[in-house]
């Protein structure tokens, strides 16, 4: 099971019911992200790339309308955009994704 930033388990996707966690009933999806918030808070200039499997599903418009209005503001885009190979992006390591986002930028 991989654990993400904003939540703490796994995420499934079927296509009837949308995105859930894989978890008990006491997690929620993005159940960390008022802590996020409140970490960058002091932080006005930060701001976020995403690097999440939800950009590759929903885009980046898509995956960053699902987040709380404090993170929606700060990001400026994602480390998959749809003019790259899909595969070729999946195939890399999350940490090789991130490198060659930072060097495009």
């Amino acid at each position: 099971m991989r654990a993400g930033v904003l939540h703490q388990h796994n995420v499934l996707w079927p296509a009837s019911k949308g995105p859930y966690l894989d978890a008990s009933s006491s997690d929620r999806l993005f159940g960390h992200a008022s802590l996020l918030v409140e970490l960058l808070e002091p932080h006005s200039a930060a701001r976020i790339v995403l690097s999440t499997s939800w950009v590759v599903k929903y885009g980046c418009h898509g995956a960053v309308r699902r987040l709380p209005f404090e993170l929606r503001t700060r990001v400026i885009g994602a480390t998959f955009h749809s003019q790259m190979n899909r595969a070729e992006f999946e195939s890399a390591y999350r940490d090789m994704q991130v490198w060659e986002d930072v060097f495009r930028r």
